[in-house]
């Protein structure tokens, strides 16, 4: 158990490379990616991730703390738009036929308009407006854009109400996320795609683990 540089909980580089090895064997142990979710993915996400969004949310004060919970879920779901797809971030010269990329707007768009439950909300021009106004708008200016609301929750499950002005309901948002993430848990032990493109992504993330 590699307890310095860590990738996951307790797990460091030589953990994964180790666990890389195993996973590319064919076929590799039974129930090896499972136990894989639950050891990098599930402790990766849920410290930097999952609990904080928690904790704001037992908050309750209504005071603003939205703004920060839909900075962290916005963050969360461009992670997990690149673990999907097995790309990592270079911003000096992507080799976009090595997997890289610069600017997350096809990335983090394509994402949410083509992935269940997010494909329930958004088309395409949507989630283009999403990112814009607030993906942008909340890790650049600290704000949301163009009159976008950010409210907690909606009694109709929506998450986000496209009147005017568009409305962000985090708590529904994280409940697609939640949703979200159960699937492609499930997914992740069967589908080999998705298995090359975890692999590709955290042999990127062990280099430059902290």
């Amino acid at each position: 158990m590699h307890t310095g540089v860590r990738l996951a909980g307790t797990f460091g580089p030589a953990d994964w490379s180790a666990r890389s090895h195993q996973l590319q064997t064919a076929p590799p142990p039974t129930g090896l990616w499972k136990q894989t979710v639950k050891d990098y993915l599930v402790q990766r996400i849920e410290p930097r991730y999952l609990a904080p969004i928690a904790d704001l949310t037992k908050l309750n004060r209504l005071r603003g703390e939205g703004f920060s919970v839909a900075t962290i879920q916005c963050a969360l779901i461009e992670f997990l738009a690149a673990l999907r797809a097995g790309e990592n971030y270079k911003y000096k010269n992507p080799d976009i036929n090595n997997f890289e990329y610069k600017n997350s707007s096809k990335l983090f768009t394509e994402f949410l308009a083509n992935q269940a439950p997010f494909s329930n909300t958004f088309t395409a021009a949507a989630a283009g407006d999403f990112y814009r106004d607030i993906r942008c708008g909340l890790l650049h200016e600290g704000q949301s854009k163009n009159g976008w609301l950010v409210k907690k929750g909606s009694r109709a499950g929506v998450v986000v109400d496209w009147g005017s002005p568009c409305i962000l309901y985090w708590e529904n948002l994280q409940d697609a996320i939640t949703a979200y993430l159960k699937q492609y848990y499930r997914d992740l032990e069967i589908d080999q795609s998705l298995q090359s493109a975890f692999i590709r992504k955290y042999n990127h993330l062990s280099t430059n683990a902290i």
